[in-house]
């Protein structure tokens, strides 16, 4: 027989909220029962609309309980109170959703979002800070336990980057932005059109970076990201450097600079001080640019960012900074 219905569910207590989320389930897998499956879905979520459409053979408890059912059913659910969430914190109440379903149900393997260990997730973030190689290794963990874990992507990204793979590093990027924009979250897609970026300037390709770089940064004028202004500004002016066009490159720079100084990221306004320093040394005002490589070199000195302090050393030494 044609089984379809349709039910609302109403969730009484409130342990975690989530997304909406579709997926397909064969009459061929276990599964939990109706009744603890709605009774989860219900618990973890309020004001949770589920749609059930089927063309089976048997009762819909029947397909839950895998017997006596042949054909195919699809499940929807989505719970209508994610517009009360910011767009930066959906991503995380996703996991929070999926993590109590799953906690309810016994962890089942047939539920998405298989929840990674903290332990997992730390390996590939330590991973991603010193070692591209190893990083790949333990981000693509990560992503087997977590499908939709748009840092390990983002990770993989550069770690693939940074060793040439540059395919796979497209992949990886590709893949953190659909999750961005399935979401859709403003911080993601700014990352990931960031990273795009970066990987096309890597190719020397300064058309699509600029592109990329400028989806990015109006995304993140919308949510007022500073740190993601200033690193999309400093992308700009390496694109106008690379395209030696100095003057625009500073224009890019000193807006770097600005965005970078209304937030708390020092590194970044070392690295926007540094592109300064160069844009005014081409254009041959080396005094400029040794005062600006001299603000780099105190700030990293402050964070203790060893590799900063020790290319701007090189580089002071480069311009002849002494001597002045």
């Amino acid at each position: 027989m044609t089984a379809r219905t349709e039910s609302n569910l109403l969730g009484v207590i409130v342990l975690c909220l989530g997304l909406c989320m579709v997926r397909e389930v064969s009459a061929q897998n276990s599964a939990p029962s109706t009744e603890q499956f709605m009774n989860a879905l219900g618990t973890c979520a309020v004001g949770m609309n589920v749609k059930l459409e089927g063309n089976l053979l048997g009762s819909i408890k029947s397909f839950y309980e895998g017997t006596r059912t042949q054909g195919r059913m699809s499940l929807q659910n989505a719970p209508e109170f994610l517009n009360l969430f910011p767009e930066n914190e959906r991503s995380k109440a996703y996991t929070l959703y999926v993590s109590c379903v799953m906690k309810i149900l016994g962890h089942s393997q047939s539920l998405p979002g298989n929840i990674c260990t903290q332990e997992v997730i730390n390996k590939c973030a330590e991973d991603a800070r010193s070692d591209p190689l190893s990083a790949i290794s333990s981000c693509n963990r990560v992503t087997e336990c977590d499908p939709d874990n748009h840092l390990a992507y983002s990770r993989l990204g550069q770690a693939y980057r940074a060793l040439r793979r540059l395919q796979e590093a497209e992949t990886s990027m590709q893949k953190q932005l659909s999750i961005g924009q399935r979401i859709p979250d403003q911080g993601i897609i700014s990352s990931a059109y960031y990273n795009l970026g970066t990987l096309y300037f890597s190719k020397d390709a300064y058309e699509m970076a600029e592109v990329y770089a400028k989806k990015s940064l109006e995304h993140n004028e919308k949510s007022s990201n500073r740190p993601g202004m200033g690193a999309n500004y400093k992308l700009l002016g390496d694109i106008y450097i690379k395209r030696g066009s100095a003057g625009t490159a500073e224009l890019y720079y000193t807006k770097s600079i600005e965005a970078f100084r209304g937030s708390t990221d020092k590194r970044g306004l070392g690295g926007a001080y540094g592109g300064y320093s160069y844009a005014r040394y081409v254009q041959g005002d080396r005094s400029s640019a040794c005062t600006y490589l001299s603000k780099a070199l105190s700030l990293y000195q402050e964070i203790d960012f060893v590799k900063g302090v020790g290319d701007t050393q090189q580089n002071m030494i480069k311009a002849r900074c002494n001597s002045l």
